[in-house]
């Protein structure tokens, strides 16, 4: 379904450069596909892969580096931008569709799809069923406020990738030794800590 949504926003632009950000083995059939249709690909990456020989031309870049992948992306005018494989590469997506009116997610969906705290407390807002959660700044915070909570929990920042920073505790010991290290990896410096659930991840 990606695959189609992504080559279906690609038939309202009648030129063919498309800027990918962080193309990785997700995206792989929408590569294999555009570079057989001899669409332009340029890509920004954070460091080379086996994808660079799909690409005319490469871009490398911190993916949190919003202001100079956005003056890139101004540079070489895209007629479309993609990214689906990661929570940094959206928000990058989000800006450059939005500033270069392009398809893309909203920022403010892609606030929500990164930000976990952002995510919880609109899922709370629409009766969503989730976790119980809370958040905070510091480890006196977060021990005060996890008292209403049942162990285990999960800690985790609200705003990182790829499971960095995520620990589940089994008590307040646990807590008190994870804290840092999770905290540590949360561009906000804030971090979430819910219930956990038991059961198959999907």
């Amino acid at each position: 379904n990606l695959l189609k949504n992504n080559v279906e926003n690609l038939k309202l632009h009648k030129k063919k450069k498309i800027l990918f950000i962080n193309p990785g083995w997700e995206q792989q059939p929408l590569v294999d596909y555009l570079y057989n249709k001899n669409y332009i690909l340029i890509g920004i990456l954070e460091k080379k892969n086996e994808f660079i020989k799909y690409f005319k031309k490469i871009y490398y870049s911190d993916l949190r580096n919003l202001n100079k992948i956005l003056s890139f992306a101004k540079m070489i005018k895209p007629n479309a931008v993609i990214s689906d494989q990661c929570d940094y590469s959206m928000i990058a997506q989000a800006i450059i569709a939005e500033v270069l009116k392009l398809n893309g997610p909203s920022l403010e969906n892609a606030q929500i799809s990164s930000n976990k705290l952002i995510q919880r407390r609109l899922c709370k807002k629409l009766g969503i069923r989730i976790p119980n959660f809370t958040y905070g700044h510091t480890l006196s915070e977060v021990i005060k406020k996890t008292k209403k909570l049942n162990y285990p929990l999960i800690i985790k920042p609200i705003d990182n990738r790829g499971s960095f920073g995520v620990f589940k505790l089994n008590d307040q010991n646990d807590l008190s030794k994870f804290f840092y290290q999770s905290i540590s990896m949360s561009h906000s410096r804030t971090v979430i800590v819910e219930e956990f659930i038991e059961g198959l991840h999907l």
